[in-house]
């Protein structure tokens, strides 16, 4: 991996990259072999954006007001006045354009007599006109300070002069030569790249480079260039689907606004489609998108967009493969496509847990730069029938509940979570039935763990790479090694992520992996409110969630559950418009069928959508997809803010 190094000069605007950070082929022909003494930075070449080569126009007589001639200004009238060598460079060295505290006007040919005009304009301000042949060396009647080199082989000789004379001599000088009016054109490098700030937030950052010839800027634009284009793993062109309804409506102008000017300085083309209807994304990539044209696919939306677009690409990709997706025992194909997401939904609960906030700037630079985080999908079918893919949550019980009586209020936003969260809390209901799951075996790490899953992480390679050696077809597998639990439950919940979010920074199980391959079976059992409420509160705070004597978890790749009192697959299968109706409150008896009272069922919440039957089969396919992130992380690498841009 290349890094690319800049020093910033103590009092300039502008920067020099150092020659040590490109391949020695292209430092032997920069010119660029010395950094002048300031803070240093170092990015990787991985994580550089984008850089052109630009002209920028300067004229002897009207100078940039940078922050050295302020340095200048605020010292007249003292006695003493500041140290010039302090207050520029280090030391008074100029090679032609590698300082900015003066102007070289010079016209010349090698070899030939010729003349060379220059005027100093910060430190001193003086015409030396002189005619000589390259090579001559002669003694100048002005004030060079040591280190100053012509590149024309002449070489004047300096005469000690005091700062404080020359300060004077600029401050007090009115004479201006007329024929400074001339203009020269300078060779700029501007180069975009990733800097770090707080809370795993990215921003696009800027450094401007001067080369003293225009073959050099040339060379260094073509040697960073060349870099960027050897790294397979840049988008290069993206299919791009907008929910303009999702969260608070924003997700067109944050795209705009926010993600496109990104895409556009990086050279990243985009085919832009803003859904008209729900499941929109998801028909078009089944049916009509030309996967083959585009490096990936990015939704710009919340979890529900998410959900559709892997939605079509898994369906897409399983047909292409010829694999039957609606077979649970089926092994199913990796998606060759990445998918990036750009929050702008109600929860994005599916980008926090993966890039560690929801910002759409962040995730932009993720996709830009072409990071690839792998992921585990859960399959859920009913009876050989597939219903959906799960990424994140499937909750049956209280979050299955809150969910269902959110779908009636959805006027209100994201406070409706609140208000169903609490209705349900009040009900507290609880469900019968039978939990069976096939515990994972041979792998790393277990759900009570306090390592995190982060960017790298040890335990999603080790244990993706066991899986996918064995390659086991489910229906082989011997049936005594499935356990089995009846009980009366208050929640169900498989967590394939940690399900972090802003409002719970743990998540529903905090060292839940990102792509090892299994799941976090967590069984809520019957219990007071006042237990379950503590174990809710444990969500937001540094306790142990699973540190209850109602509450199990387990690490599972796959699980069945099958709820009470079902006889047939009709019951199974929820009307929501009639049994949901009511039932909040009226299906209290569930222990005495003679009482008249119909089986209370709960619903299944998968990742935000409500499934339409109870009796479900859960198996998680290991890395089926991979995201445009890197994983959350450490917070190190954030909170050396001294150096925001080191790795």
């Amino acid at each position: 991996m290349f890094l690319f190094h800049f020093s910033k000069v103590a009092s300039a605007g502008r920067r020099q990259p150092a020659a040590s950070s490109l391949p020695a082929e292209r430092n032997a022909s920069s010119n660029l072999s010395s950094v002048c003494p300031g803070v240093s930075h170092a990015v990787s070449v991985a994580e550089i954006i984008s850089v052109r080569e630009e002209e920028e126009e300067k004229s002897g007589g009207r100078r940039r007001d940078d922050g050295s001639w302020r340095k200048i200004q605020e010292g007249e009238g003292e006695g003493e006045g500041p140290d010039c060598r302090q207050a520029f460079t280090g030391t008074h060295c100029w090679r032609h354009t590698h300082c900015w505290t003066h102007t070289l006007l010079e016209t010349h040919t090698l070899l030939e007599t010729h003349t060379l005009l220059e005027t100093h304009t910060l430190l001193e301000t003086h015409t030396l006109l002189d005619t000589h042949t390259a090579g001559d060396t002669h003694t100048a009647g002005d004030t060079h300070t040591a280190g100053d080199t012509h590149t024309a082989g002449d070489t004047h000789t300096a005469q000690p002069v005091s700062c404080v004379a020359l300060l004077k001599q600029k401050l007090r000088c009115v004479f201006l030569l007329k024929c400074v009016s001339r203009r020269v054109c300078v060779c700029v490098c501007p180069v975009s790249y990733v800097e770090r700030g707080r809370q795993h937030r990215w921003r696009c950052a800027q450094v401007t480079f001067t080369c003293p010839t225009e073959a050099s800027c040339q060379r260094w634009v073509a040697g960073i260039r060349e870099l960027l284009a050897a790294n397979a793993s840049r988008p290069r062109r993206l299919l791009v689907y907008i929910n303009p309804y999702g969260g608070k409506k924003q997700g067109k102008r944050i795209y705009e606004q926010k993600v496109a000017p990104l895409f556009a300085r990086a050279g990243v083309s985009t085919h832009v489609i803003v859904t008209e209807y729900a499941n929109h994304a998801r028909d078009h990539l089944r049916t009509e998108a030309e996967l083959k044209q585009f490096d990936g696919v990015v939704c710009v939306g919340g979890d529900g967009m998410f959900s559709e677009i892997i939605h079509g690409l898994i369906w897409r990709t399983q047909v292409d493969g010829s694999v039957d997706p609606g077979c649970p025992d089926e092994t199913l194909s990796p998606c060759s496509l990445r998918v990036g997401i750009i929050p702008a939904g109600s929860t994005d609960c599916i980008c926090f847990a993966t890039v560690g906030t929801n910002d759409p700037v962040t995730s932009a630079l993720h996709i830009i730069v072409g990071d690839s985080q792998a992921m585990d999908v859960c399959s859920i079918h009913h009876n050989n029938t597939f219903l959906r893919y799960s990424v994140s949550l499937l909750g049956y019980g209280f979050y299955g509940d809150v969910l269902t009586d959110s779908e009636r209020k959805r006027w209100m936003g994201p406070a409706r979570y609140d208000l169903s969260g609490l209705k349900m809390f009040l009900t507290h209901h609880y469900y019968e039935g039978t939990v069976s799951y096939l515990p994972a075996r041979g792998i790393l790490g277990t759900p009570r763990d306090g390592a995190r899953c982060r960017s790298g992480c040890v335990v999603c390679q080790h244990n993706g790479q066991l899986l996918s050696e064995k390659a086991e077809r489910y229906e082989t597998e011997n049936d005594g090694e499935w356990r089995t639990i009846r009980g009366k439950f208050l929640a169900i919940n498989a967590a394939s992520m940690s399900c972090a979010c802003p409002r719970s920074p743990k998540g529903l199980s905090p060292a839940a992996h990102l792509a090892d391959g299994t799941t976090d079976l967590i069984l809520v059992r019957k219990c007071s409110r006042f237990n379950f409420l503590r174990h809710l509160l444990r969500h937001t705070s540094k306790d142990d969630q699973f540190d209850l004597t109602f509450v199990e978890v387990h690490r599972v790749r796959r699980f069945r559950f099958t709820p009470r009192h079902c006889q047939s697959d009709s019951d199974l299968e929820l009307d929501l418009r009639e049994n949901n109706k009511g039932q909040i409150f009226s299906q209290i008896c569930t222990d005495h069928p003679a009482c008249g009272c119909a089986p209370a069922y709960s619903s299944w919440n998968c990742d935000g959508e409500i499934l339409t039957h109870t009796a479900i089969d859960v198996r998680v396919h290991c890395q089926l997809i991979k995201l445009f992130a890197r994983g959350i992380e450490e917070p190190t690498v954030f909170e050396d803010l001294s150096n925001p841009c080191a790795i």
